[in-house]
């Protein structure tokens, strides 16, 4: 996670919120005050919706500050900024296109803080949130069904994992072909330490950034994840990932005949 993302896995759970059902009220009356440059005409009311609209947040970047706007306008720029990297980045979720409402205290806390940001583990909570979004998605037969967590996440890491590539592969019925390709993965396909201190050196020769290397004695605990009301215990993944990690061929064998 650290390595990918460069997030930290310690500190505050981001956890449940209690947030007033007068939320879209309260998110009006906030950025109603912002100082917005005169071509982007009045601030557009928030819609219906089940949460911050991303839309909605796009009125507050700062190409659409005014040059001079005060420093509570920018302060506000960066809720909206949050409140969009969590919906469309760290946390995507199934409202279409809105970020979950649990956010806002979040984002709101982090855009106010006038010296240290307030302590959370975002990395376990992105991981939490992913795994949650992985066992929903492999459960449903809806032909609508979405993808949750973080994609951005995943990609990454099958992209440093999987030695094989598809990038640009052409097929009619996607879902399946993929699913049988991956479903044919051998040992040999995949990249069981791709961060070994050759392959850092080859790929980024003038090192890495201290944040990927952050928390690194927590990398091999095992613990429950927590984003919201998702719980996710981690304890069975760590043990799998443990022995795939000795290429132990026997349980990718195992493992690819499990479908």
């Amino acid at each position: 996670m650290t390595y990918l993302l460069g997030l930290p896995i310690v500190d505050d759970v981001v956890g449940p919120r209690v947030v007033p059902a007068s939320w879209k009220d309260d998110l009006e009356e906030r950025f109603a005050p912002v100082q917005c440059v005169a071509v982007a005409g009045p601030i557009n009311p928030h819609p219906r919706a089940a949460g911050p609209s991303k839309t909605w947040l796009l009125q507050f970047t700062p190409t659409q500050l005014d040059a001079d706007a005060d420093e509570y306008s920018v302060t506000r720029s960066l809720e909206a900024y949050l409140l969009w990297l969590f919906g469309y980045i760290m946390f995507n979720n199934t409202h279409g296109n809105s970020v979950d409402r649990i956010l806002l205290p979040y984002a709101r806390e982090i855009a106010d803080a006038e010296d240290d940001l307030p302590p959370y583990s975002w990395g376990s909570a992105v991981l939490a949130a992913t795994y949650r979004g992985l066992c929903n998605g492999c459960s449903k037969t809806d032909g609508e069904a979405i993808f949750s967590g973080c994609p951005l996440l995943l990609q990454l890491w099958s992209y440093e994992r999987i030695a094989r590539s598809w990038a640009h592969a052409q097929v009619r019925h996607a879902y399946p072909e993929f699913v049988s390709e991956l479903d044919m993965l051998t040992p040999e396909d995949v990249i069981w330490e791709p961060y070994t201190p050759e392959a850092v050196a080859r790929r980024a020769p003038l090192g890495l950034s201290p944040h990927c290397s952050a928390n690194a004695g927590m990398w091999l605990t095992t613990a429950v994840l927590v984003y919201d009301i998702a719980v996710e215990v981690v304890e069975e993944w760590h043990a799998v990932l443990s022995r795939l990690a000795h290429h132990d061929a026997a349980v990718v064998g195992a493992m690819g005949r499990c479908r």
